[in-house]
């Protein structure tokens, strides 16, 4: 009867280890997302006109809070249309070095705001006629210790003659 008592425990134990492992990151993550405050909200859309094959570069509009160097980890954009079938990335532009494709790399030590700051430019081409519409840009960063990730960025709508 001694090891059905030790078996019962042992699977509570095991329950209570497997919940502690599912739950706690899921409540840091919140915790991390709580405090998100890096980024400025950008409100507006920006509306464009573009020809199948045309690549049109649009500055995203997201700036920094303050101007301490974030570490960006990924750039998403938000993509709620594309009927045009367009190739959409997220570049990082600075003033001395162009632009870097950071849509799925990690990418370097950017300051978003004051003098000489780097732009975020959200890049699309289209391959047939229709609408691309992106709902801003959701950023991963890491601000000294701090990992947070905003929906930052205007909204961008793309009509493809």
């Amino acid at each position: 009867m001694g090891g059905g008592r030790t078996s019962a425990a042992g699977r509570v134990a095991l329950g209570a280890v497997v919940l502690a492992v599912l739950v706690v990151p899921g409540r840091l993550l919140a915790a991390e997302h709580a405090m998100d405050h890096e980024l400025v909200p950008s409100a507006g859309t920006v509306h464009l006109r573009a020809t199948s094959g045309q690549t049109r570069e649009i500055d995203a509009r997201v700036v920094a809070n303050d101007r301490e160097r974030l570490r960006l980890l990924e750039v998403r954009p938000r993509i709620a249309t594309d009927s045009a079938a367009a190739d959409i990335s997220v570049l990082v532009c600075t003033t001395d070095a162009g632009c870097t494709d950071v849509t799925d790399a990690e990418g370097p030590r950017v300051r978003l705001a004051g003098p000489g700051a780097t732009r975020l430019m959200i890049s699309v081409t289209p391959r047939h006629a229709g609408e691309v519409r992106i709902d801003g840009l959701d950023v991963t960063y890491l601000d000294t210790a701090r990992r947070g990730t905003e929906h930052a960025g205007i909204s961008l709508l793309v009509t493809v003659a």
